[in-house]
């Protein structure tokens, strides 16, 4: 019996050691990250200023092979719009930046895909909360190992704001609308911890 119980923990410990193989954690070293929106009267853009990563890719041989988890966290606080403080302050108080300072991205599914040097193209499932909401998303990522053998993410990822329970910005006593799609276009580089 002991025997018995001795080898199917060895198995077990053997399987799970195998399957963690290539698995490295990875943090933030540098982002840029755009959010672009419309209005009745110009388009307007906001840079995010704070914000965090931390995940577990699998890269191997500098080939970048799937994600098993990732976490995003962006400071709603942190956001600085194209047309000065008082638009930042719009933009928070549309984010509900005071009650829900936290816009959170969490994978919820992980990814595998054919190991290769050059740009991978993968599609990432996950949950995202934004002013208190969350609804699950599916995002378009473009991975790139550079020859510092970190890991560089790009994209772009349409939000209607509506979805979100969040009212769309407006200024000068509601002549200034904006409208409820925005764009999130990212370049993230990621490097080992």
């Amino acid at each position: 019996m002991n025997k018995k119980f001795a080898f199917l923990l060895v198995a077990c410990l053997t399987l799970l050691s195998v399957q963690g193989i290539g698995q490295v954690a990875y943090n933030l070293k540098s982002f840029k990250v755009v959010i672009s929106g419309t209005s009745n009267l110009h388009d307007w853009t906001a840079d995010v200023t704070k914000m965090q990563i931390n995940s577990s890719l699998d890269v191997t041989s500098n080939k970048f092979a799937g994600i098993s988890n990732a976490t995003v966290v962006v400071d709603a606080n942190a956001i600085d719009g194209s047309e000065g403080s008082i638009m930042d302050g719009k933009i928070r108080d549309a984010l509900k930046a005071e009650q829900f300072p936290k816009i959170t991205f969490q994978l919820t599914s992980p990814i595998n895909v054919q190991p290769t040097t050059g740009e991978t193209s993968a599609t990432i499932t996950g949950k995202l909360t934004i002013g208190g909401t969350t609804l699950p998303v599916t995002i378009m990522v473009n991975t790139t190992i550079l020859p510092s053998g970190e890991v560089q993410i790009k994209g772009a990822q349409k939000i209607k704001m509506t979805s979100f329970k969040l009212a769309p910005p407006t200024a000068m006593f509601g002549a200034l609308k904006t409208g409820d799609d925005v764009v999130v276009t990212y370049t993230l580089v990621l490097k080992k911890v």
